[in-house]
Parts: C-alpha cells; structure tokens; sequence
C-alpha cells in the first residue's frame, strides 16, 4: 500500500509541526496521513471573525461573509458548519470551513448538500480540503443518528473548470451527473456521490 505524508505549511503556523502524531484515512487507492495537530469541530460563535476571512479570500465576488455565516450557522442542524484549525490553543486560527446542509427536511434517510468549502489560499494544497471533508463526514453521520436518521447521498455543485471535480470524486466517489449552464459566474456541474454513507464510519 502506498503512503504519503501531507504537511500543514502555511508559513505562520510553522510552529505547530512539532510533536506531530497522525491521524490515517483512506483516500482513495492510496492510505493518507495527515498531522492530527489539524483539528476539525462544528463552528462557534467565537469562529465567526476568522470564518469570515476564510469565505472573503475564497469567494471574492461575495459580500457580506460574516452575515452569510452567521445565518447558516443560526440554522444547526439544517446547515452543519466545521472549521478546520491548526490545532486546539486558544489563538489557533481557522484555516477552512464546510458547510453540509440537510435537504428537503428532516428525512429517516437523509441527502445532504456539500454547501461550501473554503480554504485559506496560503494553506491550499496541504490536505485540509481533504480533511475538512472526511473527518467532518463521520460527526455530520452522529449528527443524523440523534435525528433517527442515516445519510444517504450527497450532492455537490462546483464550477465545469473546478479542479475540485476530483477532490470530490476520490473523497466521495461522486461523479458528474448534469450540467448547468450559467447558473452562477460559469457553467456548474451537478455531482452526486451515491449511498457514501455505507462508506463512511
């Protein structure tokens, strides 16, 4: 089985590289081990300043980040939000966040919408994308077994030319089901990735 270590290298969070223990997920063929020193919870009120710089660098056609994250926050458990942090003192700061959103209501067997997915630009390409989604999945599952409910699929929007394409597609096996014409700034596709709750523990 091939392995391969994914560091956090963001340059001013060099300092929590040590002591690292880690943290294994399969992804894809391929067995990833990424610092457990990255720390992924449901959102705070307190994450809410930082979150904002998140989606504001991610997203610059959008306004209004603190408000948009507010109100989806304010709507647990329809909307699920998860930081990704660097690790757990107090000035830690948030590097990412994801929004899963529960929808057409609260179902026994429920499809979940990855909403939005932000990542500071200076820590792309370190695996907190990745970890943002695979660790948040197994605690978005708890979440639905306190609603008597199971996780059945799970659908995604991104851009026709979004190299995020394959990070969904090896993170959730989903795959292209249409194209959307113009829906936002480009073309969108419609990715759906089906029954990944018998995947995901």
């Amino acid at each position: 089985m091939c392995s391969s270590f994914i560091s956090i290298k963001c340059p001013e969070y060099a300092q929590v590289l040590a002591q690292e223990r880690y943290a294994e997920f399969w992804y894809g063929c391929s067995l990833i081990e990424v610092g457990d020193k990255v720390i992924i919870r449901l959102m705070q009120e307190s994450d809410l300043s930082e979150a904002a710089l998140v989606h504001q660098s991610a997203f610059v056609r959008q306004r209004r980040s603190f408000e948009w994250l507010q109100c989806n926050l304010k709507a647990f458990p329809r909307y699920m939000i998860y930081v990704a942090k660097l690790d757990e003192q107090p000035d830690s700061k948030v590097v990412g966040y994801i929004i899963w959103a529960q929808k057409s209501g609260f179902r026994p067997e429920s499809v979940l919408e990855l909403e939005q997915l932000a990542v500071l630009p200076e820590c792309q390409g370190q695996g907190v994308a990745k970890a943002l989604i695979l660790e948040s999945l197994p605690l978005v599952k708890q979440q639905l077994a306190e609603q008597d409910s199971v996780l059945k699929h799970v659908l995604v929007t991104t851009r026709a030319d979004n190299f995020a394409q394959q990070l969904y597609k090896k993170t959730l096996g989903a795959e292209v089901e249409s194209t959307i014409s113009n829906l936002y700034s480009a073309d969108e596709v419609l990715m759906i990735a089906r029954n990944v709750g018998d995947t995901i523990q």
